[in-house]
């Protein structure tokens, strides 16, 4: 449908759902808006072999000088919340009905200037040698552009550093990405089958897409040890401490996750999503 025709449809109750509306109908109509994981995560790779990149305070300063709602809502509008963790909501926990991000909760936090100047600090930052200047690889096209200028923006203000954003094709981004070369990359990634593992094993020590370059043993042999596990209850566990130790050490720093928005009726109910953000109807009813 075009957009206008749904709107015209979905005002007159002709029909209870609308993909994808356009973004001035929302605050008409706040109160319907649903917007269903895609089970993708929008994050930066942060080059741990570069100095001052290889100390944890100084991509926890990162991190923690980005505000997250902000740039969603700059950047993304309706098309995406801000990350809380590395893996995306509608992820399946070990048990049928739960959530794995649910379950892990919120392993980011809210953006915070005080602290984002403490970890730059024990980061060895203010130093004689002043601030060095770092620069964001991106994919030239108009999002990640944006993003970038916005965490720019962020870390100029909140940290003082110099940034500069080298805006290259998707083929030369995967050059200077795979070899290493570059301060940090943003990039996304989108969950090929729904289990936390199709995001955990990108920061194998040895993965293919590990641009970060993180190398830890004991994540290594924890994410081997999760693949052979059979028992669910226990594989879930392991990988929520791979999350953990990841988020801690933050050779990844989550942006956001990827959702599709929808205007959703009052009069129905139990609509359900799949991983991949589309509408299930099996348990959903109509209301009188």
């Amino acid at each position: 449908l075009p957009a206008n025709t749904g709107v015209t449809l979905y005002t007159a109750g002709m029909i209870d759902l609308l993909e994808e509306p356009p973004f001035s109908v929302f605050p008409a109509y706040s109160a319907d808006l649903v917007q269903a994981s895609t089970m993708g995560t929008g994050f930066i790779y942060v080059n741990t072999r570069r100095p001052p990149l290889n100390k944890s305070a100084f991509r926890k300063a990162l991190s923690l000088a980005i505000n997250r709602d902000i740039l969603v809502a700059k950047t993304l509008g309706f098309r995406g919340v801000p990350a809380t963790g590395l893996i995306p909501p509608g992820v399946s926990d070990s048990k049928s009905g739960t959530d794995f991000r649910q379950t892990g909760g919120d392993l980011i936090g809210p953006a915070d200037g005080l602290k984002c100047l403490e970890q730059l600090y024990k980061a060895g930052y203010p130093s004689e040698d002043g601030y060095p200047e770092l620069e964001i690889l991106v994919v030239d096209s108009t999002v990640p552009t944006e993003i970038a200028k916005t965490l720019a923006e962020m870390w100029e203000i909140n940290l003082g550093l110099k940034v500069k954003i080298k805006a290259v094709s998707y083929d030369q981004f995967l050059e200077l990405a795979s070899t290493g070369r570059f301060y940090v990359a943003r990039q996304g990634w989108e969950g090929d089958y729904p289990d936390p593992m199709t995001f955990l094993k990108l920061f194998h020590s040895q993965a293919a897409e590990n641009f970060s370059g993180y190398s830890n043993e004991d994540y290594d042999y924890w994410l081997a040890e999760a693949q052979g596990r059979m028992d669910a209850i226990s594989r879930y566990k392991i990988y929520h401490l791979l999350e953990e130790k990841l988020m801690a050490e933050l050779p990844v720093i989550p942006l956001y996750f990827s959702v599709k928005p929808y205007l959703v009726s009052s009069k129905i109910e139990s609509v359900t999503y799949s991983p991949q953000g589309f509408p299930l109807f099996r348990a959903a009813r109509k209301l009188d």
